[in-house]
């Protein structure tokens, strides 16, 4: 089986390629809805809820991923003693659905691969990549306020260190539908490995 780490900075169209490489027949696993999942379970909300505070949760006493979003980008610390509590979790959930999948190519959407250095529990690295001024754009369209996003986009490493330390790469600066090609080639890259 090969596993591949799918990586870019927020804005630059990770869960578009994700997509595009399910459309091709890989096992693909979105790590935002797998912390989705994690952050309903009550065990982990008090985990949470204990490193960033009460103001982390809504009315319901649920996590309020805006909230928690807003304390862990704006403060390094807490950013690495929450993802101390939620990384082990989400590799777990991976690796059980990954078992479960019986494929022989899954790509996993992992936002920051070469920050925390996770990409050796993977076969491949694919970085998928864009002007930062088209993701600024894209995370604007989606909602984002421009000092928001600009404050994500800084918690990231640089797109151009991501692209050179990764096996694949995928320029999507063109329209959505320019992916598909290239993602085809990867895809068919990775199938012919596979069968070495």
């Amino acid at each position: 089986m090969i596993i591949v780490a799918l990586t870019g900075n927020i804005g630059m169209g990770k869960s578009h390629a994700l997509g595009a490489f399910a459309q091709e027949g890989a096992f693909t696993v979105n790590s935002d809805a797998v912390v989705a999942e994690l952050l309903t379970r009550p065990e982990v909300v008090e985990n949470v809820k204990f490193i960033l505070g009460s103001g982390v949760l809504n009315e319901a006493g649920e996590l309020d991923k805006r909230a928690v979003a807003d304390v862990i980008f704006g403060d390094e610390d807490l950013r690495g003693a929450y993802e101390g509590i939620i990384h082990p979790l989400v590799f777990d959930r991976v690796n059980e659905l990954i078992a479960a999948s019986g494929v022989d190519i899954a790509v996993v959407e992992v936002p920051m691969l070469f920050e925390n250095g996770y990409e050796s529990q993977f076969s491949r690295t694919i970085t998928i990549y864009a002007d930062e001024n088209v993701a600024l754009d894209r995370m604007d369209e989606a909602g984002f306020s421009r000092d928001d996003a600009v404050r994500r986009l800084t918690c990231q490493m640089p797109i151009a260190d991501k692209i050179s330390r990764s096996d694949f790469t995928i320029d999507n600066n063109g329209a959505p539908e320019d992916v598909r090609p290239r993602v085809h080639q990867i895809y068919r890259a990775l199938v012919a490995q596979g069968l070495e």
